[in-house]
C-alpha cells in the first residue's frame, strides 16, 4: 500500500510540473505574438518609410542631372550650329574667279641688279676658301715639311710659288702692302733658320739615350736624329697666307710618304714631349662620345697624354686602341714610364 502511495505522489507531481511548463509556455508565445504585432505595426512601418524616402531623394536628384546633361548637350549643339552656319556663310563668299587671280596671277619681279662699284677695273675673283680653312691646310704642310730637307732655295722657289698662286686673291688696293708683309716674313724666316737649324751629330748622348727610351714608348712615333735635320720653327710660316687649289693640292702629302702614314690619329702625331707614359685607372668611369670622354674601369691599363685641359687628359686604351678623355685624378702613372 505504501507503494501505490509512493506511486500516485509521484504521478501526480508529474502532473503538477507538465502542467506548469505548459502554462510557462502558454505566456511566452503570447508575448511573443505581442511583440511581433507591435514591430509590425509600429517599427516597420517607419522604417520602409524612411528608406521610401531616400529612394525618393535619389530619384529626384537622377532626374536633376539628366536635365542639366540635356541642357549642356543642348547648348553645344548650338554653338556647333552657329560654327557651322559661319563657316558655311565664309566658304559661299569665296570667289573662284577672283580668288584664283589673286593667286596664280602674280607678275614675276625682275631680279635685283647689283650696282657697279667704282675704283675697280678687273673682277674680284672670290676666293673659294675659308679663311679656317687655309689656316688648317698651311697646318698640315708645315707638318709635312717637318719630315723632309728643306734649304733655303726650295723655301724661296716655294715662297715665290705662293706668291704668284696667292695674288690673284690680291684686292689692287691692297696688294702693295702685302708684298711688303711679305718680304719681311722672309727676311725673318731666314733669320729663324740661320738661328735654329741644328745637326743630329751636335745632340748630347746623353740627351739622345733619354730621348729615344721615351719615344719607345707606346702611342709615340720614333724619329731618326741621324739622318734627319730638325725642321724650321714653326713661326717660320705665315698661317694666314691663302693658298691656291693646285698648291693645296701638291703639297697636302709629301713625296715619299705613304697612305698608311697619311692617314695617322691625332695620338701617333704627338711630339715625344706630349706624352706622360703608362698608367693604370684607379676608379670606374662613364664617359659619352657625344663629349668626347671614354669609359674605363677600374685597374685597366692605358696610356696617357699631357694635354691636360681643365682637369681632363687624353687616354688610349692598350686593349683595344679606342681613345678619348677622362679626369686627370682618375689614373696613376705607372713606376717606370713617367
Amino acid at each position: 500500500m505504501k507503494e501505490e502511495d509512493n506511486l500516485r505522489v509521484i504521478a501526480s507531481d508529474k502532473e503538477a510540473l507538465a502542467e506548469r511548463a505548459r502554462d510557462e509556455l502558454s505566456r511566452v508565445t503570447k508575448e511573443f505574438q505581442k511583440f511581433q504585432i507591435q514591430v509590425t505595426k509600429d517599427t516597420l512601418p517607419v522604417l520602409c518609410s524612411s528608406q521610401q524616402d531616400i529612394y525618393q531623394n535619389m530619384t529626384q536628384c537622377w532626374k536633376i542631372s539628366l536635365k542639366e546633361i540635356a541642357r549642356k548637350l543642348r547648348d553645344t549643339n548650338d554653338g556647333s550650329k552657329q560654327s557651322i552656319a559661319t563657316l558655311n556663310k565664309e566658304i559661299d563668299s569665296i570667289d573662284r574667279h577672283w580668288d584664283s587671280d589673286l593667286i596664280f596671277s602674280q607678275k614675276q619681279r625682275p631680279a635685283p641688279v647689283i650696282p657697279t662699284t667704282s675704283g675697280f677695273q678687273e673682277e674680284v675673283v672670290t676666293p673659294k676658301f675659308s679663311q679656317r680653312s687655309i689656316e688648317m691646310q698651311n697646318a698640315e704642310i708645315m707638318a709635312s715639311l717637318q719630315n723632309t730637307k728643306i734649304d733655303s732655295q726650295s723655301i724661296s722657289g716655294e715662297q715665290s710659288r705662293r706668291e704668284s698662286s696667292s695674288s690673284q686673291f690680291l684686292i689692287p688696293a691692297q696688294s702693295s702692302d702685302r708684298n711688303r708683309k711679305q718680304s719681311e716674313s722672309r727676311e725673318k724666316r731666314k733669320k729663324d733658320r740661320r738661328t735654329t737649324r741644328v745637326k743630329g751629330e751636335d745632340i748630347d748622348p746623353a740627351l739622345r739615350s733619354i730621348i729615344d727610351s721615351k719615344a719607345k714608348r707606346p702611342g709615340r712615333r720614333t724619329h731618326d736624329f741621324s739622318s734627319k735635320e730638325s725642321s724650321p720653327s714653326a713661326s717660320s710660316v705665315v698661317m694666314n697666307l691663302p693658298l691656291s687649289a693646285e698648291l693645296i693640292g701638291t703639297r697636302g702629302r709629301p713625296e715619299g710618304l705613304s697612305a698608311a702614314e697619311d692617314e695617322r690619329t691625332e695620338w701617333d702625331e704627338m711630339s715625344i714631349a706630349e706624352t706622360l707614359g703608362r698608367a693604370t685607372v684607379l676608379f670606374d668611369f662613364t664617359g659619352e662620345k657625344s663629349h668626347d670622354t671614354i669609359s674605363v674601369r677600374t685597374g685597366e691599363i692605358i696610356d696617357v697624354s699631357m694635354r691636360d685641359v681643365d682637369g681632363w687628359s687624353k687616354i688610349k686604351k692598350v686593349e683595344n686602341g679606342e681613345e678619348g678623355y677622362i679626369p686627370t685624378t682618375y689614373f696613376k702613372l705607372v713606376d717606370g714610364y713617367c
